[in-house]
């Protein structure tokens, strides 16, 4: 089994993530809301129902553009509504969120444009997203996840998701933040 993490919810699916700010012990976050704040109370709506995005790899191609088409749309609400002076280590929260909508969308495409029959698109679609955005959304999530843990009090924890190699199953294992906010870290099945 190889393990790929969906950005996001990315993603949205969650692709390849790799901690971002995992080595940094200081986190300076400029904040202008607050948890009672109407884009808390949305990204924690988003947090709840990115859930489903847990091993998103396990899904069909229809099952997971089901999924990720509501998860994109309340990533352009979330990015409409961050604060544009919010920002993490000098980053801009509304530019994090951004990444993530740019990342649902491409991943959203690869798979609508992939035929319905393939029994390899989400994993290439999955593999493709990666390639070109991999670590530009890792980093997006790891400064989302601390925003939003310090400023709205809401977690984004990691998930893997699992697909099969091309001629024989690798047992290759990656496990990294979810693009995304979500619930507690479920344990995959290989």
């Amino acid at each position: 089994m190889r393990r790929i993490k969906l950005v996001a919810a990315a993603a949205a699916a969650s692709l390849v993530l790799l901690a971002g700010l995992a080595g940094c012990s200081t986190v300076h976050i400029k904040s202008t809301v607050g948890q009672g704040s109407q884009f808390c109370t949305d990204m924690a709506t988003f947090a709840n129902d990115v859930v489903v995005l847990n091993d998103a790899a396990a899904q069909t191609r229809d099952e997971l553009i089901q999924t990720l088409t509501p998860l994109h749309e309340q990533l352009v609400k979330l990015e409409a509504e961050a604060p544009t002076a919010d920002t993490v280590n000098g980053h801009s929260v509304k530019q994090d969120l951004g990444t993530l909508v740019t990342v649902y969308g491409e991943l959203l495409t690869e798979l609508q444009n992939a035929s319905p029959t393939d029994p390899n698109a989400v994993k290439n679609a999955l593999h493709t997203v990666n390639a070109k955005y991999g670590q530009a959304a890792t980093d997006a999530v790891t400064r989302l996840d601390a925003y939003a843990s310090t400023v709205c009090h809401v977690s984004i924890p990691t998930t893997t998701t699992s697909t099969t190699g091309s001629s024989k199953p690798s047992t290759t294992s990656t496990t990294s933040p979810q693009v995304g906010p979500t619930a507690p870290s479920p344990t995959s099945a290989p």
